[in-house]
C-alpha cells in the first residue's frame, strides 16, 4: 500500500510524465485496489498512452469485478 501512496502522489505531482498512469495502475492492482487501477488505467487511455495494455488491464479488472459480484 505504500508503494501506492508513493506512486499516486508522483502522478499527481508529474501528471505529464508519460506512462506513468498505466504503472500506478500495475502497482494498484498489485496492492489490491482495483478501483484505483481502474481509475489509473482510464486516465491512461484518455492520455492515449499503453492503449492496448491498458485494454488488457481493463479487461482483466472487469473480470476481476464480476468474480466480487461488483
Amino acid at each position: 500500500e505504500n508503494a501506492l501512496t508513493e506512486i499516486s502522489a508522483l502522478v499527481s505531482e508529474f501528471p505529464d510524465v508519460a506512462n506513468l498512469n498505466y504503472g500506478a495502475a500495475l502497482v494498484a492492482i498489485q496492492a489490491g485496489d482495483w478501483s484505483a487501477g481502474e481509475r489509473f488505467a482510464r486516465a491512461s487511455l484518455d492520455r492515449g498512452e499503453r492503449v492496448s495494455d491498458t485494454y488488457c488491464l481493463l479487461s482483466v479488472i472487469e473480470s476481476q469485478k464480476i468474480q466480487n459480484g461488483e
